[in-house]
């Protein structure tokens, strides 16, 4: 049964004290106190305004609820009660309490010391025994004032470092990437000086084969004379005659890829230049399946699957490398498979309105879901430490979207990965 007092207090607390809610998240509110009328009037008013309400009777069970790891928002502290007392437990919120808790002592000490004493312990506030409702609804409103201005800087400081947090790795990003492409560079200009000297001897040898296959027909008439004639090993006479057509084809088939190779490491040699004019798209990809052939050749088919597209406005040298870095992912992805399936890549272009669209597709075992969102991050790589960089699909997703094109990803209803680039047929300007 309430007492005239709690019902006088109950009554006139209606719609006066501020909701229980912060942001759309509960007040909690912790009420240490160990006269059993105040606990309940300061219960009861506070679960009317729908507050979270927390109450013990004594100084140590305040001590373990502020020490837990959910710590209530606004505490309403008795002065002097069994246990540890509220000042001594606004030094311990102060000292040990990470989270902000806006602490109001409750006592009936009126004395200038008494305040000064209160607030030096780490009291906001101080509510006068007897409780009187005017005044109880003030300390509310400042406490709720007060949490939401600490909620919403909360909020603003953990934007803020997410923020720094956000600048400081896009600068580790961009030191990583400055570092790779300095060491891109200087790959490309050895590329250039082993290129030069690698042109002139295929040269020389290509001449010569040349010039072999010019007298191809005397030498064989030569071996058919001397064997007719009994002249000669007639074992190693034999030997030319049946294989010199096809040694000579070898070798001009050697050396044509030589030269392939060579085309495309000048051609890497110079890249890094932002000019964009008309080119084939269909040469990017045959560049970029000469370039990357040695990593696929022994245990990958590669199908191309390619319409005959008028040239786009591009930058060729860095639309190769996209192909080769999917290339070279997909061929990764199938080395050392044991399923005993076939191996196969297969490479696309085709229109599709105002895009052609490159599709890099494997038949391999595809991207797992946990990472299919990460794959686009700088320096993520699923691959074994000193095997990759991180920076292939980042790259060619910066290039793609610089040249106004879009590049996603899908896994295949059987399993494979599949890359798609779309590029405009009308060129993008060029991101400075």
């Amino acid at each position: 049964m309430l007492n005239d007092y709690e019902k006088i207090f109950l009554d006139k607390s209606k719609d006066t004290i501020p909701p229980g809610t912060v942001a759309n998240e509960p007040v909690v509110v912790l009420v240490a106190d160990d006269d059993p009328t105040s606990r309940r009037i300061l219960s009861k008013t506070l679960h009317q305004a729908e507050y979270e309400v927390i109450t013990v009777k004594d100084g140590d069970e305040a001590r373990e609820i502020l020490l837990s790891d959910r710590p209530p928002d606004i505490a309403l502290l008795d002065w002097v009660m069994p246990g540890t007392s509220g000042t001594e437990l606004c030094r311990l919120i102060r000292q040990q309490v990470p989270h902000f808790v806006y602490t109001v002592l409750v006592t009936a000490k009126t004395e200038i010391d008494d305040i000064i004493e209160g607030l030096e312990s780490g009291a906001h506030e101080f509510l006068t025994k007897p409780i009187n409702v005017a005044e109880f609804n003030v300390r509310m409103n400042a406490a709720v004032r007060l949490l939401r201005y600490e909620r919403e800087l909360s909020l603003k400081n953990e934007e803020i470092a997410e923020y720094a947090q956000m600048m400081e790795e896009l600068a580790r990003t961009r030191a990583k990437q400055l570092v790779h492409a300095e060491r891109l560079a200087t790959l490309g200009m050895l590329s250039a000086g082993i290129g030069h000297e690698i042109k002139n001897p295929v040269a020389y040898v290509s001449g010569n084969i040349q010039i072999l296959k010019r007298y191809q027909d005397e030498i064989l008439n030569a071996v058919q004379y001397a064997l007719s004639s009994n002249e000669g090993n007639r074992n190693k006479l034999k030997m030319i005659q049946d294989n010199l057509n096809e040694i000579l084809s070898a070798a001009s088939e050697g050396l044509s890829t030589i030269t392939a190779i060579l085309a495309g490491l000048s051609k890497f040699a110079h890249r890094g230049s932002t000019e964009r004019k008309e080119a084939r798209v269909e040469l990017c990809i045959d560049d970029a399946l000469e370039l990357s052939r040695n990593k696929w050749k022994y245990h990958v088919a590669v199908n191309k699957d390619c319409d005959s597209l008028p040239p786009i406005t591009i930058n060729s040298q860095e639309i190769t490398q996209v192909i080769v870095n999917l290339l070279v992912n997909a061929s990764d992805a199938m080395t050392d498979r044991n399923d005993g399936i076939d191996s196969v890549i297969d490479v696309s272009l085709k229109p599709n309105g105002q895009y052609q669209r490159i599709v890099v597709a494997d038949n391999g075992p595809g991207i797992p879901k946990r990472y299919q969102e990460r794959i686009w991050n700088p320096f993520f790589t699923t691959k074994e430490s000193g095997e990759g960089t991180g920076l292939g699909l980042a790259i060619c997703s910066g290039i793609v979207e610089e040249h106004g094109g879009k590049i996603f990803h899908t896994n295949l209803p059987s399993g494979g990965a599949c890359f798609v680039i779309d590029l405009p047929v009308i060129g993008a300007e060029l991101s400075l």
